[in-house]
């Protein structure tokens, strides 16, 4: 039963101008024929005549069944006025709301029926979830779910309890929250909570994913993005929760790109909070925390890790970090803070690098860590700038195990355990304008994480194989480095380290500057207090070709040519031509020229570095 209503006017046949039809007769026809149809005067009770009168204002009201229907208005002096093919259609039939029109605000907004309009996006209440936490709501869940591809599926704030959950591409999932709106795992359930497969544009904002794992002993992932994208722009998960997975909260595998990954929260997953293979991945602004190994791990090239949180990760695995990126290539890992990753017997880096290529950790701080700050293991081309990692229970930065051509510039490494930057079996390591304050903490008893004595180092060059060969060590701070205070090291350089360049760092209180002998460097230039200089000013006559330069005092052994620098400070009358620098030894060495320098002849700084 639907209501019509309606207000009438027409106009003489000499008369333009329209006039309310008044009290005018109104017959109401099945559509298309001429059988009179039955009216109320309300929703089915009192019969209406027909035909009837419209009001003293021209309105004409009536309610009729659902149907279409035929209105004819007609009054004497008057052009009979015919309605057609009107549509009475119950509002609370199924199909009512297509009959409720609706019209968007604004310039150029296009008509549509709230029906088309409420569909835009689905509730699982629509389809019978219930979201108390303890009714089974799988079959709901899985019925929006299956609308496909282009719908919005709404979750409405509740815990909605469900077993294993599938969906594919171009579908948005959508929460109150990831506290407010959850789904849980049903008790005794495995395998993933929720399957996205081929998921190329996959969206979830705001939902929560409880694995239950207390309840699910069975190996459990939240969210499982599988299979390959096929085109598009890959996958985004936004503000959203990962808890408490029997593996991983969010485990994506199979081939996708461009994912983005933002301002969720990992928390309490047996293994993994987020791990992803996808290669463009931005990973931003995430919460990561108590989970069993890695807070973050991605293993896809061009990986953008920015700005996340990861802390006590790695409490049940050992070899975990808070940030791990593994055999990929040009990662960037920037602005994250890595805190008190790994406890006890499990050994956690902040943020490691494991067979990655031409990858960079800049501006990250990393301070806790139930092992290194930094580590970069095999691999090469890493620019490692900018970070602060402080009191770190094994070394602060660690550049090791077959790694190459390694750039650790500008950071500040203070108060770790053990070495304060590490450079390990490598080769072409630059260590440079970094402060390696006080570290060596823990002295030289036993590391309980390595099991062996501890080394109280500043920066250390050494290990097997390149033991840090081809390294420059240039313009860094280096002091308090004190261990117990009778082992601590500025510099440890291995003996069988060799073409080391040391220039320009300054050492301060460390309890030995150095252990490095003269074997070790292709060159040592302009360091304080551990490789000093002798200068001074030699004076080569108008006549002369050659000039004596004495050290004071003389030197243990003969400098090499490349530890002395010469610079002409006045402009001879003739051209000198060539110099040349000889008769190097212990004592000194003299200065050749090509020529005499004629005039008042002319002035040389000299300079050579000194082993203390």
């Amino acid at each position: 039963m639907q209501r019509y209503t309606n207000f009438i006017a027409s106009t003489t046949a000499t008369n333009s101008t329209l006039t309310v039809l008044s009290n005018a007769s109104c017959v109401v026809y099945i559509a298309n024929t001429l059988g009179a149809a039955t009216l109320y005067s309300d929703n089915g009770v009192t019969p209406l005549a027909n035909p009837f009168l419209s009001s003293a204002t021209g309105r004409i009201d009536f309610y009729a069944a659902n149907g279409r229907y035929d209105v004819v208005v007609s009054k004497v002096g008057y052009l009979t006025v015919t309605i057609s093919d009107i549509e009475l259609d119950d509002l609370l039939a199924p199909s009512g709301s297509n009959s409720v029109g609706y019209l968007p605000a604004g310039a150029g907004a296009v008509a549509t029926t709230v029906q088309t309009k409420l569909r835009e996006s689905v509730s699982v209440l629509d389809f019978g979830a219930v979201g108390d936490g303890v009714t089974d709501d799988t079959a709901a869940i899985q019925a929006a779910l299956n609308l496909g591809a282009f719908h919005l599926i709404y979750f409405p704030a509740g815990t909605y309890v469900a077993s294993s959950l599938t969906c594919g591409a171009d579908i948005a999932l959508v929460g109150d929250g990831r506290k407010n709106s959850t789904i849980k795992f049903k008790a005794g359930s495995a395998g993933a909570l929720l399957t996205a497969n081929n998921a190329v544009h996959f969206t979830m904002i705001n939902l929560g994913l409880d694995g239950n794992q207390a309840n699910c002993p069975l190996g459990t992932q939240c969210l499982r993005i599988s299979g390959v994208q096929s085109g598009g722009t890959g996958f985004s998960i936004n503000g959203c929760g990962f808890y408490n997975a029997k593996l991983i909260g969010l485990y994506q595998t199979g081939t996708y790109s461009k994912a983005n990954i933002s301002n969720c929260v990992f928390e309490a997953n047996q293994t993994d909070g987020l791990a992803v293979n996808a290669t463009n991945a931005l990973i931003e602004g995430n919460v990561c925390a108590d989970n069993g190994r890695f807070g973050i791990l991605a293993q896809g090239n061009y990986a953008q890790i920015l700005g996340n949180t990861c802390s006590s990760n790695g409490q049940l695995v050992t070899s975990g970090a808070g940030i791990g990126v593994v055999n990929c290539s040009y990662p960037v890992v920037s602005g994250n803070t890595c805190l008190s990753n790994g406890t006890g017997a499990f050994f956690s880096h902040g943020i490691q690098f494991n067979t990655a290529a031409d990858g960079v950790m800049s501006g990250n701080f990393s301070q806790g860590n139930n092992g290194s700050g930094l580590d970069i293991f095999t691999s090469a081309r890493t620019t490692c700038t900018g970070n602060q990692t402080l009191s770190n229970k094994l070394r602060g930065i660690e550049c090791d195990t077959t790694s190459s051509y390694s750039t650790i510039d500008g950071n500040v490494v203070t108060g770790n355990y053990e070495i304060g930057i590490s450079v390990y079996n490598t080769i072409g390591t630059i260590v440079s304008n970094n402060s390696v304050i006080g570290n060596g903490t823990l002295g030289t008893v036993t590391n309980p994480l390595t099991a062996v004595a501890n080394l109280p180092y500043g920066i250390s060059l050494w290990g097997a194989g390149n033991y840090g060969n081809y390294s420059m060590v240039l313009g860094n701070q280096i002091s308090q480095n004190i261990g117990s205070g009778a082992n601590g090291v500025g510099l440890f350089i291995d003996a069988a380290c060799v073409s080391v360049q040391l220039l320009g760092n300054s050492f301060a209180a460390n309890t030995t500057q150095t252990t490095s002998v003269k074997a070790n460097f292709a060159f040592v230039r302009d360091n304080q207090n551990v490789y000093t200089q002798q200068r001074g000013i030699a004076v080569l006559g108008a006549a002369l070709t050659a000039v004596a330069v004495t050290f004071s005092p003389a030197l243990t052994y003969a400098p090499d040519c490349a530890g002395i620098k010469v610079q002409f400070t006045s402009m001879p009358t003739a051209n000198t031509g060539p110099f040349s620098i000889t008769a190097i030894s212990a004592a000194g060495f003299t200065i050749n020229t090509y020529a005499a320098p004629g005039g008042a002849g002319v002035t040389i700084d000299w300079a050579v570095s000194v082993f203390a």
